[in-house]
């Protein structure tokens, strides 16, 4: 899953959002397809582009558009990696840039390219699986005091330190695991940062 922020005129993020807006109100999708009306594939049609020349497994969701910051808001439910052959289709059409923070929990894979966190300041999470506990920190430091104080871990001073308390707790309690996690963000540079 991505969650994505468009930045740009606000007239092309109109055209966009419109264009979501109609093809979810179409009683069929405009392209046949196993997404459905808000396949991305339908979106790049609507759009004057051609799905066979874009990558677009997926859907979308959660269109929003705010006027006031010129952004369009969205999120896509796809397969291995952020969608970046739809948003390179988008910037070819109008003149917009996107961030964007996605979760590929199966892969393992965990990408933000909002660099400087204007949309997106998350760069680690702290979750347990036992207790749906899930929370977002901008650094390192805020995420070490979360372990302290969220989990039974109370000494560590690094993430390396929590891994191996981890480790060392689950190895001596086969019956009772903990299922704490984190999460770290990697940053996607080159043409994807603040692409």
């Amino acid at each position: 899953m991505t969650d994505h922020v468009i930045t740009g005129p606000i007239d092309s993020l109109r055209t966009i959002y419109n264009k979501m807006v109609k093809l979810r109100r179409m009683k069929a999708p405009l392209v046949e397809n196993g997404f459905g009306k808000t396949w991305l594939g339908c979106l790049v049609v609507a759009l004057g582009g051609d799905w066979k020349k874009v990558y677009c497994r997926g859907a979308w969701d959660n269109e929003k558009l705010n006027k006031e910051d010129c952004t369009l808001t969205f999120c896509t439910e796809h397969a291995w990696c952020p969608p970046l052959d739809f948003l390179d289709f988008l910037k070819s059409k109008f003149q917009v840039k996107s961030y964007f923070i996605s979760e590929e929990e199966l892969m393992g894979e965990y990408y933000c390219n909002d660099i400087n966190g204007r949309y997106f300041p998350e760069r680690y999470v702290l979750r347990s699986g036992e207790n749906n506990f899930y929370s977002s920190y901008p650094n390192e430091e805020k995420l070490i005091e979360a372990i302290k104080k969220h989990t039974p871990f109370k000494d560590i001073g690094t993430l390396q330190d929590f891994s191996a308390a981890i480790k060392g707790y689950n190895e001596e309690h086969d019956n009772d695991e903990l299922d704490w996690q984190y999460i770290i963000y990697t940053p996607l540079e080159d043409k994807y940062v603040e692409y």
